[in-house]
C-alpha cells in the first residue's frame, strides 16, 4: 500500500524519486517535456546539491508585481503594457508569466542593491523561459544592469548575451518556438568579466564588465529597450560564492536539462 501510494504521489505531483551525489533521495518535482527539476524550496535545492538562491521568483501570480517565494522578500514591480500571467507553455503544467507583444518598457523589475555584486563578488540569474516570435529583431527578456547594458535576447536565430551594450553571440542555434530554455547569465566581479550558460552551449568569462552599473533595474524586461514576446517560468539569483557554483555547465545538468 505504501509502495502504492507513493507512486500514485509521485505521478500526481511531478515528482520522480532518484538520488543525490550524496545518496539522499531526490523527489524535486519535474516539469515539462525534459522532465527538468523546478525547485521550489530550500530544501528542494538542497536535494539537488545546489546552493540556495539568494532570492527567486516562481511566476505563478495572477496579476500584479511578482513575490519572491524563496529567500529575502524582494518584490520585481510590474511596470507597462502587454504584460501576462498563468499563460500555458506546450507541455508544461506551471504556469508562466511574459509579454503578449514587443513592448518598449515593459518588465518586472527592482532597483534592490542586494542583488547586485559588490566588490570582489558574482552574480549570477537563472531563468526558465521560451521565445514566442518569430522575429529575426533582438529582443529582451532579461535585463541585470542599466538599459540594453546587460541582458539575455532572444530572436529565432538565437539566445544572445549582451554584456556593456556589446552583443555576443552565445547560442547560434535557431531558437524554437513555445521551447523553454533553462539559461545563467553570470558575472564575476573579481575578474570583470561575465558569460552566460545555456543547455546547449557554455559561454563563460571572455567578455570585459569593467563598466558594469550597479543599483540599476534588474528582472524580467527592460527598461530602455524593447521586450521580445516571451515566457517565463522562474528566476532565481545568486551572489558572491554561490554564484560561482551556480554559473557551471554542471548546474543545468543537476537541473536535469
Amino acid at each position: 500500500m505504501g509502495l502504492a501510494l507513493g507512486l500514485v504521489r509521485g505521478l500526481t505531483t511531478g515528482e520522480q524519486s532518484t538520488l543525490n551525489p550524496t545518496g539522499q533521495t531526490i523527489t524535486v518535482g519535474r516539469d515539462g517535456p525534459g522532465s527538468a527539476y523546478v525547485p521550489v524550496s530550500a530544501g528542494d535545492w538542497a536535494q539537488l546539491s545546489l546552493p540556495t538562491p539568494m532570492v527567486q521568483w516562481g511566476c505563478q501570480e495572477s496579476s500584479g508585481n511578482l513575490s519572491s517565494s524563496i529567500g529575502a522578500s524582494t518584490t520585481l514591480t510590474a511596470a507597462g503594457a502587454n504584460m501576462v500571467y498563468q499563460q500555458s507553455v506546450t507541455g508544461w503544467n506551471r504556469r508562466f508569466v511574459g509579454f503578449s507583444a514587443e513592448t518598449a518598457n515593459a518588465r518586472w523589475s527592482t532597483t534592490s542593491a542586494l542583488l547586485d555584486a559588490a566588490a570582489g563578488q558574482s552574480v549570477a540569474w537563472l531563468i526558465y523561459a521560451s521565445s514566442q516570435m518569430a522575429s529575426s529583431a533582438q529582443r529582451l527578456i532579461l535585463t541585470v544592469s542599466v538599459a540594453v547594458q546587460n541582458t539575455i535576447r532572444v530572436s529565432t536565430t538565437g539566445w544572445q548575451h549582451v554584456h556593456n551594450s556589446t552583443a555576443a553571440n552565445a547560442n547560434a542555434t535557431p531558437v524554437a518556438l513555445d521551447n523553454v530554455r533553462a539559461l545563467i547569465w553570470y558575472r564575476n566581479a573579481a575578474t570583470d568579466t561575465s558569460g552566460l550558460l545555456t543547455p546547449t552551449e557554455n559561454h563563460l568569462g571572455t567578455h570585459d564588465e569593467s563598466a558594469f552599473t550597479a543599483g540599476t533595474i534588474k528582472g524580467i524586461g527592460t527598461s530602455g529597450s524593447t521586450t521580445a514576446i516571451c515566457r517565463v517560468g522562474l528566476l532565481a539569483v545568486w551572489q558572491g560564492a554561490d554564484a560561482e557554483t551556480i554559473a557551471r555547465a554542471s548546474t543545468l545538468t543537476s537541473l536535469g536539462w
